[in-house]
């Protein structure tokens, strides 16, 4: 039987053994030094390779600040049905749409006691689950607001998310006439629909949802731009239907999605300016599905 030799160790020379500690203090320094030059943002990026929709939520929350979400009014969008016709801020605010409406449906008492009461849909209460989970991440606040009952010294103050059409929410009122992308209810025909104010090679005109019908198409809007004051920043979640709200907040709060989404409106820096995003979704069993970015603009 043939004996297994072992291997021979030589010993190290002092030369040698002196290269690699230099080498590796060298290298220590050299990493000290460049994460001391990167910037907060840099450095979070790096940290977080796969979060690069935060830059996003790190517009719409600071910590120790608040954020205010203006939730929508489900029971104006009943009244709406009845009267045939929307509602401005002004007189949504004042409370002179509830003693109109009280003139023109007399008859209807059980109408005018909806639109008094405060109601909300659960795409509203899902929104705001996912907007305190991303406060939380930044040690922000958020604060649920009914719309009726917020007003627009407030709105100056705080950044802001707004979720809804303007028939549901008549804070867009405020903020639609810089938005390319606005959402129109047809009260007398039914339905809704995108007006593209300025359409660009390849776009339409208008955006029609369908009848509800599974495989048809459903219109969303999700838009970051400057409030009140331009310090601050208001998030908008609006659809054509409740089924494409959920569709924009399902985008909004999915980092696969949303990160992608982004990608076609961030600067070359990484950083992001103000935008919006038209998407398309289509029913599944009266909920969103499938959907996908249409169009976009870039608010420098």
């Amino acid at each position: 039987m043939l004996a297994q030799r072992a291997p021979s160790l030589q010993p190290e020379q002092p030369n040698s053994v002196w290269r690699k500690i230099y080498l590796r203090w060298a290298l220590l320094i050299l990493v000290c030094i460049g994460g001391l030059g990167l910037s907060p943002d840099v450095r979070r990026r790096f940290a977080h390779p796969a979060t690069r929709s935060q830059t996003l939520w790190d517009g719409v929350f600071q910590s120790g600040q608040r954020t205010a979400f203006i939730a929508a009014d489900s029971s104006l969008v009943i009244l709406h049905q009845f009267l045939h016709h929307g509602t401005g801020l002004s007189d949504y605010l004042s409370g002179a749409y509830r003693e109109a409406a009280r003139n023109t449906l007399g008859n209807q008492p059980d109408v005018l006691i909806v639109a008094n009461r405060r109601y909300t849909s659960m795409v509203d209460v899902s929104i705001m689950q996912h907007l305190g989970e991303q406060a939380a991440k930044r040690h922000g606040i958020v604060e649920a607001r009914f719309a009726r009952e917020f007003s627009v010294e407030e709105l100056k103050r705080t950044n802001a998310v707004i979720s809804g059409s303007r028939g549901a929410n008549p804070w867009m009122e405020l903020f639609e006439p810089q938005m390319n992308f606005t959402i129109t209810n047809n009260y007398e025909g039914g339905g809704s629909f995108v007006v593209n104010r300025h359409p660009l090679p390849g776009e339409a005109e208008k955006y029609v949802e369908g009848d509800g019908a599974t495989g048809h198409p459903m219109f969303g809007v999700l838009a970051f731009l400057p409030n009140l004051e331009p310090s601050r920043n208001v998030l908008i979640m609006e659809g054509t239907s409740l089924a494409a709200t959920q569709a924009v907040c399902d985008l909004a709060f999915d980092e696969n999605s949303l990160g992608p989404a982004l990608q076609k409106v961030r600067r070359r820096d990484g950083s992001l300016p103000h935008f919006e995003l038209l998407l398309s979704s289509t029913v599944v069993n009266g909920n969103a599905s499938n959907f996908q970015i249409l169009a976009y603009r870039i608010y420098e």
